[in-house]
């Protein structure tokens, strides 16, 4: 069931035990409070996981600036993306390689062909599954308990939601159905990598 950015304040406004809001433009001081913090929360919410939902892969542009001196190259970071989470090699190839972020926008890294595994920004509320939307109003619910007057005496029970949704999202997204080593999708299909029960290569020659 796909939840609006309304629904998922009102979940968060129902751990708190205070009024709900009939949209985010409604003239209430629920409304303004979600309204001012809800992109921010949402965006932290996505960050805090490797979320399989909101996970995807970018080829990464390549800077003509004279990269810091550890580092062989410099790429700029992807524009609808939250953060980095691996930094592959165009080849065919399954390891991870080593990188560092920069003023938030720069990618350093020796990878010459860089492709990266990245968070994105989701705004679409109905691409959430339960589980994110639950730790998102859990975390919206914290948020607000400090924002609102008279209610911060809930932030107790608003934390206690948040840790639980936690526990699910660990779970969760730590048992989905992945795969023994991590392929790059459209490397794969370029450089004709198969898919066994056992094994993934690409050619003759490379193993996975």
């Amino acid at each position: 069931m796909a939840f609006s950015e309304t629904q998922i304040c009102n979940r968060a406004l129902s751990i708190l035990g205070v009024s709900e809001i009939i949209s985010l433009n409604q003239e209430t001081p629920e409304a303004r409070a979600c309204k001012a913090v809800y992109e921010t929360v949402r965006d932290m919410a996505l960050s805090e996981f490797t979320w399989g939902f909101a996970s995807s892969y970018k080829r990464l542009n390549k800077l003509t600036e004279e990269p810091l001196v550890e580092w062989e190259n410099a790429y700029s970071f992807p524009n609808d993306a939250l953060k980095i989470q691996r930094i592959y090699s165009e080849s065919c190839r399954s390891q991870g390689f080593p990188f560092s972020v920069v003023a938030g926008n720069i990618i350093y890294t020796d990878v010459d062909d860089a492709v990266a595994k990245v968070t994105m920004r989701i705004v679409d509320s109905g691409l959430f599954p339960p589980h994110f939307i639950d730790l998102f109003s859990a975390r919206l619910a914290i948020e607000l308990a400090g924002t609102l007057q008279n209610i911060s005496n809930r932030i107790e029970k608003a934390n206690l939601f948040y840790q639980q949704s936690q526990q699910v999202a660990e779970l969760t997204e730590g048992t989905q159905g992945k795969r023994r080593k991590e392929r790059i999708p459209f490397v794969d299909a370029r450089r004709g990598c198969v898919d066994s029960e056992t094994s993934f290569y690409c050619g003759e020659t490379e193993s996975w």
